[in-house]
């Protein structure tokens, strides 16, 4: 059985990370936020499943973010605005502990996950175009064998994994698994 995971861990496993940056040339630049929080002596990551009215991928479970826009000064700025904008979290309520490996979607994406902490879940306002609802999940759920895993070659001829992840009757998938289970993966290495 393995010990609580704890917020040094996550500190950790990114202070000296040398995430894989990607040059995303041909994709459009976006950032998440992979924002963990504790609940219980539990480690938790906080999602958000989409509304039907976004233009993309809806009813989707995804964690917080979107498109960089020229304002933002890097992916930190756009994963803290997005969050922001999303569901109402302040930006002064979370600690950046660090950037994980760009991914890149079939959909024309390249995302970059920044890592988070929120010492204190303040409440939250939903934007509700966007929105339909917050999910806490316990990390260690993205440390379990996925449910599923299927296998496709994208638009280059690359092999892609793709993960399914079920929790509360919700099914995690696509990039958001990748990036959780990844994410996962490397704060157990660290700390191990």
């Amino acid at each position: 059985n393995r010990a609580v995971m704890t917020v040094s861990d996550i500190r950790n496993a990114f202070q000296t990370y040398k995430r894989k940056e990607l040059p995303c040339t041909h994709k459009r630049r976006s950032a998440a936020l992979v924002p963990f929080f504790m609940h219980d002596e539990e480690m938790y990551l906080l999602f958000t499943e989409r509304t039907e009215m976004v233009e993309r991928h809806k009813r989707e479970i995804s964690f917080p973010g979107g498109m960089c826009e020229p304002n933002d000064a890097d992916a930190v700025a756009t994963a803290l605005r997005e969050a922001h904008e999303e569901i109402g979290l302040p930006p002064l309520s979370v600690e950046v502990l660090g950037m994980f490996d760009d991914y890149t979607t079939k959909t024309g994406f390249c995302i970059t996950p920044v890592v988070g902490f929120i010492q204190e879940l303040p409440p939250l306002a939903i934007n509700i175009q966007e929105v339909a609802q917050v999910l806490s999940v316990p990390a260690d759920v993205f440390l379990a064998d996925a449910d599923r895993e299927t296998t496709f070659h994208d638009s280059e001829g690359n092999a892609v994994q793709i993960f399914y992840y079920k929790y509360g009757g919700y099914e995690i998938w696509g990039a958001t698994a990748a990036i959780a289970r990844g994410i996962m993966q490397h704060i157990v290495l660290a700390s191990s």
